[in-house]
């Protein structure tokens, strides 16, 4: 069997690969919310990870991968460097020093905890596809992408801590026989004062196009999912890390998928587990 479960959740991610008898983790949501991961994986009897991806630095991701390592055996740990030269915290402050030194001192301290418990694998700008039996992991937007605007003195903010880290996620596209994943972290097209960047999420979805399952950029915010990016996309399913009411009514997500996918099934985590079979697409709910 091979699913997909996209964790109960609101403003993060926590999402379990199943193949037959093996499992992984894209993400590990906030550290307040490590009970409720180990609580979903005792239910299923699941005695160790193959692996955990951690797409950026943002708590909302990497959040519980401390106690779980104390937890389960996990085998290998893939993790997107943080860059230390965020703009904005995890929760779209303002940062300062303090904020990038406490997060890079956790970082050397949970990268030395990985090397304690299991193997530690950064991704680089060279790193770009995990194999895992039947199923393969593409991943995308390896490099980094704030050290890079940083040291260009050509850019409007070169030495300038003004960018947020969501732009170095980690999007993931996972090919399963002739499906389709894609797992967009928190990558953003662009922002207000920003719009010079990169636009990561459309460059890639420029790349794979067409996909059975989108798990929206950064929680379905309208800046992380434009129109351009939903054309290119056109999910089958798509998932988002939100609450329905955020999606109804803050973002306008749901009116602007149904006007690109007017057959898409839109779901979303604020109350319940959502899984997908990936050989049928066939979707059913798990209240935690």
């Amino acid at each position: 069997m091979k699913r997909i479960h996209f964790l109960k959740t609101v403003w993060s991610d926590i999402i379990l690969l199943e193949q037959d008898q093996s499992f992984a983790l894209i993400d590990t949501g906030y550290e307040n919310q490590k009970e409720e991961i180990k609580t979903y994986l005792k239910e299923r009897s699941i005695s160790s990870l193959d692996f955990i991806v951690i797409t950026h630095f943002h708590r909302d991701h990497y959040g519980s991968l401390e106690e779980l390592l104390n937890f389960i055996p996990i085998q290998t740990v893939y993790i997107k460097p943080y860059s230390g030269l965020d703009g904005k915290t995890a929760t779209g402050q303002i940062s300062d020093e303090n904020y990038r030194a406490n997060e890079m001192n956790y970082y050397h301290k949970i990268c030395k905890k990985i090397q304690e418990k299991s193997n530690l694998v950064e991704i680089t700008k060279t790193f770009k596809t995990i194999s895992w039996n039947q199923i393969e992991l593409h991943l995308y937007n390896t490099d980094n992408k704030l050290k890079t605007i940083f040291d260009d003195a050509t850019h409007p903010y070169y030495h300038q801590y003004k960018i947020s880290e969501n732009y170095n996620s980690c999007g993931i596209l996972l090919t399963y026989q002739d499906k389709k994943i894609y797992l967009a972290s928190d990558l953003t097209d662009y922002e207000i004062e920003e719009k010079d960047l990169v636009c990561c999420n459309y460059e890639i979805a420029k790349q794979i196009q067409n996909v059975d399952i989108y798990k929206s950029a950064h929680h379905g915010l309208d800046n992380c999912n434009t129109d351009q990016t939903l054309k290119e996309l056109l999910p089958q399913i798509t998932i988002t890390t939100n609450s329905e009411d955020y999606i109804r009514n803050t973002s306008t997500y749901l009116s602007r998928i149904k006007k690109f996918k007017n057959d898409a099934k839109i779901y979303s985590t604020e109350k319940e587990t959502i899984i997908v079979d990936l050989d049928t697409l066939h979707v059913s709910a798990y209240k935690n």
